[in-house]
Formats: C-alpha cells, structure tokens, sequence
C-alpha cells in the first residue's frame, strides 16, 4: 500500500509540485484580498466618520451664526433709533393726521430706516458667518485631532494643506486669539455703521428730499423707490462700469492704529492691544472673503430676500384683499378676475406708509422670533459661501 501511494507520488510529482503551487497561491491571495477588504473598509469608515463629524460641525456653527446676528441686533438697533428715534417720528405722524398745524417730520427722514436697517442686518450676517465659519474650521480640527489620539489605531491626522489663518500649532487657536477676532465686529457696528449711516442719508435726501408727504405710491412705485435706494447704494461706476460697492471699509479697519482701538473699545487688556501672526492670519483671510466677487453675490442675494419680505409685509396697505378677503370669493376659479381688480394696488400717500416703515425697522432689528434673520439664514448664496468659508483647507483621515 504504502509502495503504490510512493509509486504514485513519483510518477505525478510535477503535477502534484504545481497543484500545490496553485492551492497556495490562491491561498495568500485570498488572504491579501481579504487583509485589503478589511483596510478599505476600515479607510471607508474613517471617511465617513470625517464626513460627519465635519457636517454635523458645520451645521451647528450655522445656527451659532443665527444666534451671535440675533445677540449683535440690539446694539444696532440702538443706534438706528437712537440716532432716528423713530418713535418721535411715529408720535408726530399720528399727531399730524389729527392736527394740521403740527408739523410733520420730512419723508426722507423715515425713509431712511429701511436701507439703513437692511443693509445693517444684512452685513451683519454675512461678517459673522465669514468669521464663524473661519473660527469653525479650528473646531473642527480640534476633533479631528482628538479623533486620532484615539487608541484606534486604524486613524491618523495627516499635516493640512491648508491656506491663511489655519497655521497654529496642531491646527489649534489659542481662546485669547479667538476672543480678539471677534472684536472686530465692533468695527462695522460702531465706526462701520455711522459711515454707512452717512451715505444712506445723502442717497436718500438726493431721491426724495423734495417729496410730498402727501404723495402716492403703490406697492409697485413704492417698491421701485426703494429699489432706487439700493440701486445708488450698492452700485457705483468705474470708468462707465458698473460694479458692487466694496463694503471692507464698512466692516474691518484698515490701519494697525484703528485696528488697536477697535480692540481697546472692545475691551482687551492695554498689554495686549497688539495684532499677532495668528490674529492678522484672520483678519487678512477676513479681508481677502470681503473682497471677493462671491461675498458681494451673497450680499445682493440676502439683500433682495430681505427687502422682498419687507415690501411682502406692506402689500395688505396696498391691497385690502391680501388682508380680508371676500367670504364667498372662489379662489380657483377667480385669480385672474381678482389680479385684475383696479382695487388691487391702490395709491397710499406716503403719510401712511411711514408708520408701516418704522414697525417695520422695530421688526428687522428687534422682531421675537426674527422673521427677517431666519429668512436669511436660508439664502442658499450665503449657505453655499459659508460652506466655501468653513471648508476652504484640505483635511483628511487616512488610514496607517
């Protein structure tokens, strides 16, 4: 038995050498596929633990977005109708449709409100989403970090590719940095606010300086008013073309002795009233954002969703239909008759409408809830910039 099994052996041994080849072949590549399997899935799963992890960042730093425009509203509402006092103004209209002999305010002087208000809002928002965003990309790293000093060993942080600010030690930021770029936005709330105050006032004497209070407008003249206002405002000609005011001088200062008060005014310690690497990092790429084509995109873009809703709360004072309509009215079947109603945009003197402005301003600045600020946290030109903002470094978990 054993002689015929030996017998065998030998007379097939290069067929059984390369059988055994091929077994053990497909053996170790077996086993390196499936050592492989298990390195994919373990990179796929760390990519997708990133991938989340950054979303769900990026997501909570756009509601802190809505909560720090929402907690910086109020000090520019305090100088709006301070410097206006728009109840004074609203006391005196009222006063005026009563008494013909009080004298009433000149239109110009509540027409102002709303591009002041707007306009103040809207840059509001996008410095703070530009700067959170910034700030939110540090945070994000701190977990990446702490992610990788895991004991898994199957992740690692590589060095990031990054650009502007994101050069601290380990991709961190100190707090006492964090705290001082922040200030900065006492620049467009103070100094920033009262030169745009200035403009806004010279643009809105020039176009209706001499208008009647008892003058009428639709919603579509009145609309176009305001359009006009925004027109000069946000546009100016260089060399007969027209381009987008760059804001920067409204919303940063431009030189260190500014740059050092806005920090004193802010409250920063007199030791340390001092720009450092990581701090002018950020203020520079701050700067870099605001000059940008997209940042005046964004700008238009919030600015037409604001001033939209504003014109959209005015419509019942032109038609009464939007604010009681006929009970027995069949909708369906009537919607042409009724946009062609001649009721349906009615002339409103301008007497009346100024009221209507100045609540109007009280709920762009102080409205609980916030109309105007959620309706621009959905602009999707300034979600897409802030997304641009917040992920504009190369960072990556990859595998040993």
């Amino acid at each position: 038995m054993l002689s015929s099994v030996q017998g065998f052996v030998s007379r097939h041994r290069r067929g059984l050498a390369v059988t055994a080849g091929v077994t053990g072949g497909i053996y170790l590549m077996g086993k390196y596929a499936k050592t492989k399997l298990i390195e994919f899935q373990e990179k796929s799963a760390a990519d997708r633990t990133a991938k989340e992890n950054m979303k769900r960042r990026f997501e909570q730093n756009q509601q802190d977005c809505v909560f720090t425009v929402l907690s910086l509203l109020p000090t520019l509402g305090d100088q709006l109708l301070h410097e206006l006092n728009v109840e004074l103004i609203t006391a005196k209209l009222q006063m005026s449709k009563s008494q013909r002999t009080t004298p009433a305010p000149t239109p110009d002087s509540s027409i102002i409100l709303p591009p002041k208000a707007t306009e103040g809002e809207a840059t509001t928002a996008e410095e703070t989403n530009v700067q959170l965003n910034l700030l939110g990309r540090f945070t994000y790293v701190s977990s990446v970090v702490a992610l990788s000093n895991t004991t898994d060993a199957s992740y690692r942080v590589e060095s990031p590719a990054t650009k502007g600010s994101l050069t601290s030690t380990n991709g961190l930021l100190d707090f006492q940095t964090e705290k001082k770029y922040l200030t900065f936005s006492y620049w467009l709330l103070h100094e920033g606010w009262r030169r745009w105050s200035e403009k806004v006032r010279e643009v809105v004497e020039d176009i209706v300086g001499g208008v009647s209070l008892k003058k009428t407008f639709t919603a579509k003249e009145f609309s176009d008013l305001l359009g006009e206002m925004r027109a000069r405002l946000e546009y100016t000609e260089v060399d007969g073309e027209r381009i987008p005011v760059n804001m920067r001088e409204y919303m940063l200062p431009d030189d260190p002795a500014q740059e050092r008060e806005v920090l004193r005014a802010g409250g920063v310690d007199e030791f340390d009233l001092v720009v450092d690497p990581a701090l002018r990092n950020l203020l520079d790429e701050t700067r870099d954002f605001i000059d940008s084509a997209d940042f005046s995109t964004v700008l238009s873009a919030s600015l037409d969703t604001t001033f939209a809703r504003f014109n959209l709360a005015l419509q019942p004072t032109f038609n009464p239909f939007l604010l009681s309509p006929p009970r027995n009215i069949n909708i369906s079947a009537s919607i042409e008759e009724i946009e062609d109603d001649e009721d349906i945009d009615l002339s409103v003197p301008l007497i009346k409408l100024l009221p209507l402005v100045s609540r109007q301003v009280h709920l762009i600045i102080n409205g609980v809830p916030n109309e105007y600020v959620e309706s621009l946290s959905m602009v999707k030109e300034l979600q897409a910039f802030s997304a641009i903002v917040y992920s504009s470094f190369s960072e990556e978990l990859v595998s040993n």
